[in-house]
């Protein structure tokens, strides 16, 4: 099972007009959601930012304590490992409170998961839901439906 990337086209699909559809579509979610949840796997991932400058020990014990805690962090919530790692480098590192780290690379780690599925329920405002084809809000409307 592989993740898959963001993509915005997952959120909202831009009609021939040029304007960005704001609503939901729930059927679709619903169908999207039904063929996910069937499957207790989830690849979970990780991003672990190291100096460039370190050396091999202090690589390995950075490494080691990040995916511990990535480990425990998904453990406590119903997670638990079902594959080993994999990873992949990364040239530019982002710290979300300082930005981009020019001394330091990213380490992107992955795995898969697995957890006893549970239904999710997601509480939506009425005005976000799309009624029908042509239902169109705006932006502004949007924001302020929640």
């Amino acid at each position: 099972m592989s993740s898959q990337p963001f993509r915005f086209k997952d959120f909202y699909d831009l009609p021939k007009g040029g304007e960005p559809d704001y609503l939901i579509d729930t059927a679709r979610v619903n169908r999207e959601m039904a063929a996910r949840n069937r499957s207790p796997f989830r690849r979970h991932n990780c991003d672990i930012n190291v100096p460039k400058d370190a050396s091999p020990g202090a690589f390995r014990q950075r490494m080691k304590e990040a995916i511990e805690t990535f480990i425990d962090a998904l453990g406590k919530s119903g997670w638990d490992l079902a594959s080993g790692f994999s990873f992949e480098r990364r040239e530019i590192a982002i710290d979300f409170e300082k930005g981009v780290l020019p001394d330091h690379v990213c380490y992107r780690v992955s795995a898969l998961f697995k957890t006893d599925p549970k239904p999710v329920r997601l509480e939506l405002p009425s005005a976000l839901v799309k009624r029908d084809p042509e239902h169109r809000i705006t932006l502004k409307e949007a924001m302020h439906a929640w």
